[in-house]
């Protein structure tokens, strides 16, 4: 008779960065078994997580933002189309050229770029109502508690009194799309749309989707294999390595 095995199985960690072009780094992520982060989950990472890198740094996400020539935008989570990019994908400056027509097979929320919404920092009120944040964010509660952390945190450190503004790309001539970014707390937590998936500045975080809806319960202990690697990798800059 086998002999049973009643170990719990060695938990990964939750999140890993991949930093670099998005084209070269989210088939690193998808490989790994990972989903791309998203608009909401860098929002309440920052509303609960100790760990400071989440405020101090951008994030490239999941969310899709695409554009159409006549002034239309309409915003895609989780886009199918960004965790399919690859080195080979054709880009337009940057961009991800849609066909005639697949604008608005696009399953999202869409909105026109004369609405007083973008391009302009808002206020702790303004933010709150903005129905742009409101759908990114996934859920008001949310975008409220954000907005109740995040400003004040921003009042006291960098003297902003106005933040969180929506900054997208003029019109193109033919349909695009693009992920959002979210900005730095210095950068006044800005969200952005006009980041190129061939930017070397790229920076993905991929979630284990094993962790996703308990992150804050989620206890990670990884094995001495795991450990080793991260810090080599850490320390790999600096021309050091530890010994086996």
């Amino acid at each position: 008779m086998a002999k049973e095995n009643f170990n719990e199985p060695s938990l990964r960690a939750p999140f890993e960065t991949f930093y670099g072009r998005n084209i070269e780094q989210m088939p690193l992520l998808v490989k790994d078994g990972r989903e791309p982060v998203s608009v909401s989950e860098v929002m309440e990472r920052r509303i609960n997580s100790k760990n400071l890198a989440w405020k101090s740094n951008y994030f490239g996400t999941g969310d899709m933002i695409a554009y159409h020539p006549d002034g239309r935008v309409k915003v895609v989570l989780d886009a199918k189309q960004l965790r399919e990019i690859t080195p080979e994908t054709s880009l337009v400056d940057g961009a991800l050229t849609l066909a005639n027509g697949v604008y608005e097979t696009l399953n999202g929320a869409e909105f026109k770029r004369t609405e007083a919404i973008f391009d302009k920092d808002l206020t702790p009120e303004g933010a709150k109502i903005n129905p742009f944040w409101q759908y990114v964010a996934r859920g008001n509660g949310v975008l409220v508690s954000y907005v109740d952390t995040m400003f004040p945190e921003m009042k006291s450190q960098f003297e902003f009194d106005e933040a969180m503004g929506i900054y997208l790309l003029s019109a193109p001539k033919q349909p695009q799309a693009r992920a959002l970014y979210v900005g730095r707390l210095v950068s006044r937590s800005r969200l952005g749309g006009g980041d190129r998936l061939d930017g070397d500045d790229g920076r993905l975080v991929g979630v284990a989707p094993e962790a996703r809806g308990k992150l804050d319960q989620l206890v990670v202990e990884p094995t001495l294999e795991q450990a080793v690697a991260r810090v080599n990798r850490e320390m790999g800059s600096l021309g050091l390595r530890l010994g086996k």
